[in-house]
């Protein structure tokens, strides 16, 4: 029983250390990566020495001016393959991205014959096959198909997406208008309408002063007005009170 129990032991401490002793190896390639990457990346500006000098002619003549971003695809590849060991959509996405550097060399040896050894070598191939401007979209259209396996986005999804926009807002404006000149329409026909009721009232108005306003119903709350008499004027008198007193004053004016 003993001796079972340190096999067990045993086997698990050799698979923690199996995990380790990878992870380990991992992180040293990854830091050793990051060093001749940042190598290489000076001696393209000069900067490494006579070694350097002759490391950038090399990546030169091999890659042309993609000897530039060469540091920098080394060690994005080196270090997503290391992070997702085991992961086939990790190996294809770099594939991808070597593929997309060739791609651009021969991209570059087409515009200015910039594309080193390995885009002189894929124009050559392409160019007698499909010609200059064939050339131009295949890699064209190559790139963009690497760069959407590598991205995981869709080129033409922005395109739906945007369109899609552009759509519903053509269909919102239009049902706008549909109402707007709904509500107009409505506005037009009760105004017709309106004018035809006024027109109407006015046929049936009957013009003229009518003799009889006798009314046929009394009811308590309305009376019948009628006309005034007519008063007679009252004669004036032959005398006022003052004459008297004139003739008393002057009782021979009146006399001839």
């Amino acid at each position: 029983m003993a001796a079972k129990s340190k096999r067990k032991k045993s086997r698990k401490q050799t698979r923690k250390a199996a995990p380790e002793k990878t992870f380990l190896g991992e992180e040293i390639i990854i830091w050793a990566t990051l060093a001749v990457s940042i190598l290489l990346l000076i001696s393209n500006f000069g900067l490494g020495g006579r070694a350097g000098a002759f490391v950038s002619s090399v990546l030169a003549d091999i890659f042309g001016w993609v000897s530039y971003i060469v540091p920098f695809v080394l060690f994005g590849s080196i270090t997503f393959v290391l992070s997702n060991m085991g992961n086939a959509a990790a190996y294809v996405k770099t594939a991808f991205g070597l593929i997309l550097t060739v791609l651009v060399c021969t991209f570059f040896e087409l515009i200015n014959e910039e594309g080193g050894l390995i885009g002189n070598m894929t124009a050559g191939l392409l160019v007698p096959a499909v010609g200059v401007v064939g050339t131009y979209v295949v890699v064209i259209i190559c790139m963009i198909i690497c760069v959407v396996v590598i991205t995981g986005k869709s080129a033409l999804k922005g395109v739906k997406t945007h369109g899609t926009k552009a759509y519903s807002r053509a269909r919102e404006d239009a049902v706008r208008r549909q109402e707007t000149a709904a509500v107009k329409r409505a506005k037009k026909e009760e105004a017709k309408a309106s004018e035809i009721t006024g027109r109407k009232r006015r046929e049936r108005h009957v013009a003229g002063v009518s003799l009889d306003t006798t009314l046929s119903k009394k009811s308590p709350e309305i009376k019948e007005l009628q006309p005034a008499e007519e008063t007679q004027p009252s004669k004036e008198p032959d005398f006022t009170p003052n004459s008297r007193k004139a003739t008393a004053l002057h009782p021979n004016s009146s006399k001839p």
